[in-house]
């Protein structure tokens, strides 16, 4: 039997098991706190909205696109801050290009107030958001065109402008000045280059129809043309985005969108499209016309499609967030 001293002791001594206990308990609260990873969320942004051309697509063969090796398994969101008000530099454009006479102002539904500068050759028009600079066409010679000194141009123009200058490549397109309108060619057959900037947001460029700087130089090297429709942007909030091959499953199912068709001949866009031949895929941001509050990733596959014996250059979108 324990004598009165030992059981004196061991009262004494029982409280140190449990306050064991409890710091084992914090430790392992503090341990799943700090170790668990942050929930990406997946399901607080609305679908895309899409600017969606009419044509119903039959079938999609995707024989020769390749695919999707690697890709960003999370990226994040863009919120659309207020953009640069172009009008408050327009005097600075104007002059640059040469216009002196006051301009005529403009009122559109979509652009808000703007600025018209007009002159023999030329014309520049300035909203708040975009501005077009136009040197009326006349017939030019064909010509050899070197990329990179008119890339640079293109940017030196832009910096003269207090405007941001191209970082990424740009899509290259060709074209001829005929009798009735400017149509599609060849580098060879070509009057006019046209460069293709498009803004890059976490390494994923952003396919829009109006989100853009376009260049367009005759084939002796003069700036004829020159576009530049930007929007300012914050990151936000990661999310998840579906795999290649589930987006790829969305279009093969028709349940994609058709965002663009491009044609020489504006008469060959149609209703229908037979069968559209995919060939490329990547992951990129949408930024629709509408300009809405939030940029959100989609996948992007392209390719062509015949119509009327002519090939035509077509674009489609799903939405890439994992929800």
């Amino acid at each position: 039997m324990p004598t009165l001293t030992q059981l004196s002791n061991f009262k004494r001594l029982a409280w140190i098991p449990a306050v064991i206990l409890v710091f084992i308990i914090l430790v392992g609260l503090i341990y799943y706190r700090y170790s668990k990873p942050p929930q990406t969320p997946t399901t607080s942004f609305p679908p895309v909205s899409f600017d969606v051309l009419p044509a119903i697509t039959s079938t999609f063969n995707t024989q020769n696109l390749v695919a999707v090796d690697t890709y960003p398994q999370t990226v994040p969101i863009y919120r659309i801050e207020n953009q640069r008000e172009l009008t408050q530099i327009a005097q600075t454009i104007a002059t640059y290009f040469g216009f002196e006479q006051k301009p005529t102002e403009l009122t559109d539904a979509t652009s808000g107030n703007g600025l018209a500068y007009t002159s023999n050759d030329a014309a520049l028009v300035v909203y708040e958001n975009t501005f077009t600079y136009q040197k009326y066409l006349k017939n030019t010679p064909t010509g050899t065109f070197e990329i990179q000194p008119l890339i640079n141009q293109t940017a030196a123009t832009l910096h003269q402008l207090g405007l941001p200058t191209p970082t990424d490549e740009p899509e290259i397109s060709y074209s001829k000045l005929t009798s009735e309108s400017i149509t599609s060619a060849s580098g060879q057959d070509a009057n006019f280059i046209n460069l293709t900037f498009r803004p890059i947001l976490s390494t994923l460029p952003v396919e829009s129809s109006t989100s853009k700087t376009e260049s367009v130089f005759d084939g002796q090297g003069h700036l004829v043309r020159l576009s530049y429709n930007q929007v300012d942007t914050q990151s936000g909030d990661n999310v998840s985005v579906i795999s290649y091959k589930d987006a790829l499953s969305v279009l093969s199912s028709k349940k994609g969108s058709l965002i663009s068709m491009q044609a020489s001949d504006e008469n060959l866009l149609t209703d229908k499209i037979a069968q559209a031949n995919i060939t490329t895929a990547y992951l990129a941001y949408y930024l629709p016309e509408s300009k809405p509050q939030i940029l959100t990733p989609v996948w992007i596959f392209k390719g062509e499609a015949e119509i009327s014996g002519e090939k035509t250059r077509v674009t489609y979108a799903v939405d890439a967030i994992k929800r």
